[in-house]
């Protein structure tokens, strides 16, 4: 990334570590040792007696800009800890110039695949699209990722280079995509910026992504595009800002009754309304970039002097699976005011939103579509919807469009604009859902699949044995099956652990505990979902065929509860082999956005049995157990408090390490008949939080065992593991349940 001369060219020796779980390093001074014996170049290091020490030298290279005469993108600090006095590391980096130069390779991978792919797939042939096309390698029309926000001003400025510079020399970047010619780019920018006035800097600076005279456009009409996830509060956002301004609210969700091309019905609504109102939010989660093309496109060809505004959820400050807990939350306190997304309507609605977020496509201002949005107002999922809405009315409403929002009204207060989200929250239904219209459609449906799935039964195993080669898209099945805890019941006994009146009576372990949930929280690496797992479907896999057969028992009980076979079949059902009824329908997102219900085979998927020789018929019918369990699970799961399901969790330590934190559950009960939930876990736990998304919750297995095991103090193979013994086991209250992610 930095420059450096010939004579500095070579293989550097920076650390020699030894091969054990725990972390062991050799000092700077035998490392350079071992880089002179073996022919390495030799890494320079400082050696200073304390932080502050450390942190005015760091300072110092910051301001001269460089060390030892050239640029550096930081250092690795080398220290030891004061509880233990193990070796540590920490990076000390600097923004500029590095992580600037970084960000400008970055944006460059991204607007380079981006031209190559407009060019190889372009019907004309120019002389730019020849040439680029000509100049690019055979995988560079593969789009490069590129992170959302642009954190640099003189990014901006090297953006409008960049552009031209492709256009007009792109043989420059030929080997870009494999790290050739980055400086060589980078200089050319550098030497073009110091050649500027600095008015002219200053006023490339202030360029936005899209062309400017685009901008001061007489745009007549203006469609809002929200960019979210199911959950995140945008038909709330919506609903305030109607009735705040007196906008059209256009929203997917009326249209999923529809039985053809439901979304292009929706877009039609769109260009429909703008024909008599100047402002449309066209309310849909538009998480991928086509749904947001396919709105601009049509509304373009019968209004082509239309504004497009984002109303952008950004998914980037918060864990994945913090975001999956809040949206899933959100559904479920929506209840049935909802057209279809409901935990009533749609059981699989968990399985929905994870499927939304993985195939979520964050604003990109530097492509089409997203290019040709003339404002971007963002918030983070999570953010209070009237904070959103505020900002909607600072930086776009008033600004852009005038006094209340079009012009004719008073700029609304804030106790206006918090009566308006109250509404949206409280007071507004969708009319499809006062109608009783929904409830009749949903009801009507039920029956019809219910009444559809006994009929065809018998046809659906005959048609499997007549025509096994036939297509049948794969259900997923379960990850594991578990207990799932109350939700936010962990996080609040771990508040009420570490708090003013703590049990805890090892003062060091509390403080060492309530530094690192702190840090955590933060950090939003606690949740409000936890989970006990009883069995992993990995564990049906084992090289030990024992162990093996004893998960797929417990696989097949655990699937019969929770799908609820148990409680409706007949004794035989329970029999490998005994064939059991697949649902009909399963949840499949189309590409236009929506989720609809479609037809699943009628045979089930084939599978390898260990069951004693059956005629074809009948084995058949057994293959498809694991389709059927995936489906019935499906359509069983989701807000169903079911007494049979049940359990309790009794915990009696916390366990944790730098990375990652678990309570040790000492028993787990179900609550019908008090009996143990089985298991193939070596020790059930609770995780109750990570320190980043490289650790996995499964990693809490190891570090109990390693807790376990004796050893003496200071094992490089053990890690250093806290553990606070609790007074009075805690008992939590949770449901079997079959876990999809």
């Amino acid at each position: 990334m930095l420059q450096y001369s010939a004579e500095r060219a070579g293989l550097y020796l920076h650390g020699l570590n030894k091969n054990t779980a725990g972390f062991m390093t050799l000092p700077s001074g035998q490392v350079q040792e071992v880089a002179k014996e073996w022919g390495f170049r030799s890494t320079d290091y400082e050696t200073f007696n304390s932080y502050k020490e450390v942190m005015n030298f760091a300072e110092m290279i910051r301001n001269a800009g460089e060390y030892d005469s050239r640029p550096v993108e930081g250092f690795v600090v080398r220290c030891k800890t004061k509880e233990d006095n193990n070796t540590h590391f920490f990076k000390v980096k600097y923004d500029e110039p590095y992580l600037m130069y970084r960000e400008w390779r970055e944006v460059t991978k991204h607007i380079w695949s981006v031209e190559v792919k407009k060019a190889k797939s372009s019907k004309t042939t120019s002389s730019t699209s020849t040439a680029v096309a000509a100049a690019a390698a055979e995988r560079d029309d593969q789009v490069q990722p590129m992170a959302t926000r642009i954190k640099y001003p003189l990014t901006r400025a090297y953006i409008v280079f960049i552009k031209d510079l492709i256009q007009k020399q792109p043989e420059l970047f030929a080997g870009y995509s494999k790290n050739q010619g980055i400086i060589a780019i980078r200089e050319l920018f550098l030497k073009e910026w110091d050649s500027k006035s600095k008015k002219e800097q200053d006023s490339l600076l202030k360029v936005t992504y899209n062309n400017e005279s685009t901008h001061n456009e007489d745009f007549q009409r203006t469609v809002l595009i929200p960019i979210a996830t199911i959950g995140c509060g945008k038909t709330t956002v919506s609903v305030a800002l109607s009735k705040l301004f007196g906008w059209v609210h256009v929203s997917s969700d009326d249209f999923h009754h529809v039985r053809r091309n439901p979304g292009q019905k929706f877009i039609q609504e769109v260009v429909n309304q703008l024909k008599d109102n100047l402002v449309v939010i066209a309310d849909r989660n538009n998480h991928e970039s086509l749904h947001r093309q396919r709105i601009m496109e049509a509304v373009l060809e019968v209004y082509p002097k239309t504004r497009f505004v984002a109303l952008h959820w950004s998914h980037d400050d918060l864990p994945i699976i913090r975001i999956r807990e809040l949206e899933i939350e959100r559904v479920k306190h929506r209840g049935n005011n909802h057209q279809s997304m409901t935990p009533d309507y749609c059981p699989e609605f968990e399985t929905v939103i994870q499927m939304f977020l993985k195939t979520f496509t964050p604003l990109n201002p530097l492509i089409e579509p997203d290019s040709n949005f003339r404002n971007v107002i963002e918030c983070k999922v999570g953010e209070s919807s009237q904070v959103f809405v505020e900002r909607i009315v600072k930086e776009f409403a008033v600004p852009t469009l005038g006094a209340g929002g079009i012009g004719n009204n008073a700029v609304p207060t804030t106790k206006e604009i918090e009566e308006a989200v109250r509404y949206a929250i409280e007071d507004w239904k969708p009319a499809r859902v006062t109608s009783g219209e929904v409830e009749k459609f949903h009801k009507q449906k039920q029956a019809s699949q219910a009444s559809l799935l006994e009929s065809k039964k018998a046809a659906a195993i005959d048609n499997a044995a007549s025509a096994p080669s036939a297509k049948v898209r794969k259900l997923k099945e379960p990850r594991y099956m578990a207990i799932a805890i109350d939700a936010g019941s962990v996080l609040q006994f771990i508040d009420e652990l570490t708090g003013p009146e703590s049990t805890v009576e090892d003062a060091n372990e509390l403080r060492l505990l309530r530094e690192q949930i702190n840090a955590w929280k933060m950090e939003n690496r606690i949740g409000i979902h936890q989970h006990v797992t009883l069995v992993h479907s990995s564990a049906r896999k084992d090289a030990n065929p024992n162990r093996a057969q004893r998960a797929e028992e417990l696989w097949r009980m655990y699937t019969e509860e929770v799908s609820g076979a148990s409680r409706t079949s007949t004794p035989a059902a329970s029999v490998s082999g005994t064939p059991v009824a697949t649902p009909l329908t399963t949840a499949e997102q189309e590409e236009d956005g929506f989720i609809t219900v479609k037809k699943s085979g009628r045979a089930g998927r084939a599978t390898q049995s260990s069951a004693p020789a059956r005629s074809d018929k009948t084995a058949t019918m057994a293959s498809a157990e694991p389709a059927a369990a995936a489906a019935a699970i499906l359509s069983a799961d989701g807000s169903q408090d079911r007494e049979d399901l049940k359990a309790t969790v009794t915990v009696d330590y916390l366990v944790w390490t730098k990375r990652i934190m678990a309570l040790q559950v000492s028993s787990a009960k179900r609550v019908k008949d008090g009996t143990f939930c089985e298991h193939t876990q070596g020790t059930l736990h609770i995780t109750v939080g990570t320190a980043s998304d490289q650790v996995k919750p499964v990693e809490s297995n190891e570090m109990l065992r390693l807790w376990k095991t004796k050893s003496k103090p200071g094992d490089p193979q053990k890690p250093e593991t806290h553990a606070i013994k609790l007074r009075t086991p805690k008992v939590f209250s949770g449901q079997l349940k079959a876990m999809m992610f």
